[in-house]
């Protein structure tokens, strides 16, 4: 049986997930604003209507939050395993990079690309970082 000891800093990663989760509940709740707005039924996912494209926007913001999530907060648990100070720092740029992409896709679809550049980005360095520690993790270190 393999313990693992977290270091202090580990909280860090914690709130990097959490802030990240409540980033993601806050584009959730963009959704359900423009469908109020909107008068938009469940469970119709997108509008033809150009009038309401915010709904359409609203929704891929959320909906591409979701698609990329569970790899993003593998990646940061496994690197913050050993080394949560930069996981957390990572975290943070990818939440950074997700607040950019939200609102460059909110103003027009193509104004996402500088956010989606920065939270791929923090994406490569947490995978890089989450390959690295699960070797030192492995008997093979």
């Amino acid at each position: 049986m393999v313990a693992i000891e977290l270091p202090k800093e580990f909280a860090y990663v914690l709130f990097a997930a959490l802030a990240s989760a409540l980033q993601m509940f806050v584009a959730a709740a963009q959704v359900g604003k423009y469908r109020k707005k909107f008068n938009i039924p469940y469970p119709i996912m997108s509008t033809d209507k150009k009038e309401q494209k915010e709904f359409n926007y609203a929704q891929r913001v959320h909906g591409n939050y979701v698609e990329g999530f569970t790899l993003y907060i593998l990646f940061l648990i496994i690197t913050g395993l050993s080394f949560p100070v930069y996981a957390a720092v990572a975290g943070a740029i990818y939440i950074v990079g997700r607040q950019v992409y939200s609102i460059g896709y909110m103003i027009h679809p193509q104004k996402r690309m500088y956010g989606a550049i920065i939270f791929d980005l923090a994406l490569l360095a947490l995978l890089g970082g989450a390959i690295y520690s699960a070797y030192l993790l492995s008997p093979l270190a």
